[in-house]
């Protein structure tokens, strides 16, 4: 089977501008990167759409090379915004927070697939190994779950880390003393059920301890801290 050797990124965002950095460093492939604002005239062997959720509809309507493989990257959206107009399209999601300027190594990056046909997962599959080790076969559906599992794992963790940095601000104490503590429960999860390993004051009732940490809270913070309360008791009354 003949791998694919041209590709053309669409988009000029975060995830456009790391696929175009590791593509690129292949150096067997010839990629190019063009505004997602214009209509798509280049050809390639594979299209990467790579823009904000909301436009991946209207940039694949400006596509023309209708022979190539289509793909997008957005772990939210289905594969059927590609499969009426594509004969051969599919995903290729990378599992991880990308920002323009700062490398991230691909080879440790989970990528999920997804495709129309096998012919068309072969391909994807094997360009997609050729820059991570970690690629998995993940339909639209389970992709869905899995991005918002990464949007509680990692969005919703570091708005909480950001309320922990303002709290230990407020009393002059440096964000870093935290650091083995973090550490210690990211160790931890990887081989326990989280909720096995819960700790603290909302899983043992105490009320003395919530009520102080309450009173130290503003109006917003202190939201979180009961919703989050509330949840963690309730699960260990089960």
């Amino acid at each position: 089977m003949k791998a694919i050797k041209t590709i053309l990124i669409v988009g000029g965002g975060n995830v456009a501008w790391h696929f175009q950095r590791a593509l690129s460093a292949l150096g067997d492939i010839d990629v190019k990167q063009t505004s997602s604002r214009k209509a798509v005239l280049d050809r390639a062997e594979l299209i990467i759409i790579a823009v904000k959720d909301d436009a991946i509809e209207a940039v694949a309507q400006k596509i023309e090379a209708k022979e190539a493989i289509v793909v997008h990257t957005s772990g939210i959206t289905g594969i059927d915004v590609l499969k009426e107009r594509f004969e051969n399209c599919g995903v290729i999601y990378p599992l991880q927070t990308l920002k323009k300027g700062i490398d991230v190594s691909f080879n440790a990056l989970p990528l999920c697939l997804e495709a129309n046909n096998e012919v068309t997962f072969s391909l994807l599959e094997t360009l997609a190994k050729s820059i991570s080790s970690m690629v998995y076969n993940i339909n639209s559906a389970q992709r869905k779950h899995l991005h918002l599992a990464a949007t509680l794992a990692n969005n919703f963790t570091n708005h909480i880390f950001g309320i922990t940095k303002e709290v230990l601000d407020a009393a002059d104490l440096p964000f870093d003393i935290l650091f083995p503590l973090i550490d210690n429960t990211i160790t931890e999860v990887k081989t326990h059920n989280p909720y096995s390993i819960q700790t603290g004051a909302a899983k043992r009732s105490d009320e003395t301890t919530i009520e102080a940490h309450r009173a130290m809270l503003d109006d917003e913070q202190r939201k979180i801290y009961d919703i989050l309360t509330q949840a963690i008791r309730l699960k260990h009354r089960e």
